[in-house]
């Protein structure tokens, strides 16, 4: 499945036109890349920290960006980024989460190419989309709280359906993210270039040991600049089959946080969250 969505989206790319740019495009993604880049986010599995890029001479800062803009117009990673080291860290709420340390070079290349990144998201973005450029995932939950205080103000009832998928980052299949992602026009080049990195092989790290290679059939990796662009995407279609299934809800969505809420009788409000369900 990994093998056969990428090569749909490698033959999509060989028909793309060629991506001309000059020495001072090619300094200028560097520079775009570090730029507001915290000093204090951990190494990449290239073993290369944002601070060590910025003090690079000159020279080479134009030899990155030049090769970084080949990148993107190849559409493809050096083969030595091949892969995503993965810390076990604690959750406040008990249990682990894996969070990615993908290459130093990657990150940077994800932060030049932000921009185009962030005008699909904002042409893209559905009306029950609250996962928008500037919020947090407290503004649907606050907002919820105050549709609450306002039903029982009016002496209504009110509920919510509150629904959060497991392992959903990690169960996102490449084929269905490839697909979704195509019909919604995102950006080839980021797409190819983010799967290509997401479907690398992975190794957990915990107690100050690395496990071995592990191939990678499914999920897009936790902390990743394109992560949550790419999962807006993947849920898109299936969002909007549920809003059209349930018109008798509120609806709310925050990558895959969502949630559905009514006001009304207790009647109107049981029956609405029931079929909503």
């Amino acid at each position: 499945e990994v093998l056969a969505a990428r090569a749909k989206l490698r033959a999509l790319v060989s028909q793309l036109p060629k991506y001309a740019f000059t020495d001072e495009e090619a300094l200028g993604a560097f520079e775009a890349g570090v730029r507001g880049y915290s000093a204090k986010k951990a190494k990449g599995c290239d073993h290369w920290r944002v601070s060590e890029l910025k003090q690079l001479p000159m020279p080479a800062k134009a030899l990155m960006g030049f090769h970084m803009c080949e990148w993107y117009d190849e559409a493809t990673l050096p083969f030595q980024f091949g892969l995503n080291l993965m810390p076990i860290i604690a959750k406040a709420d008990g249990g682990e989460r894996g969070v990615a340390k993908t290459p130093m070079h990657y990150r940077i290349w994800c932060r030049w190419r932000r921009p185009g990144i962030k005008q699909w998201e904002i042409a893209t973005a559905a009306p029950w989309d609250a996962c928008k450029p500037g919020s947090s995932a407290e503004d649907p939950a606050m907002l919820r709280m105050l549709c609450g205080e306002l039903a029982v103000t009016e002496a209504k009832a009110y509920g919510a359906n509150l629904w959060d998928v497991k392992k959903f980052f990690d169960s996102v299949s490449f084929s269905v993210l490839a697909d979704e992602a195509l019909s919604l026009q995102y950006p080839l080049r980021e797409l190819v270039v983010g799967i290509e990195q997401h479907t690398a092989d992975r190794a957990l790290q915990m107690g100050g040991g690395t496990g071995e290679l592990i191939p990678t059939s499914t999920g897009v990796l936790p902390g990743c600049g394109q992560a949550v662009p790419l999962a807006r995407a993947y849920l898109r279609t299936d969002l909007a089959a549920v809003v059209k299934a349930s018109p008798g809800t509120g609806f709310s969505s925050y990558v895959d946080d969502v949630a559905q809420d009514a006001s009304g009788s207790v009647e109107v409000v049981v029956q609405a969250l029931v079929n909503g369900g």
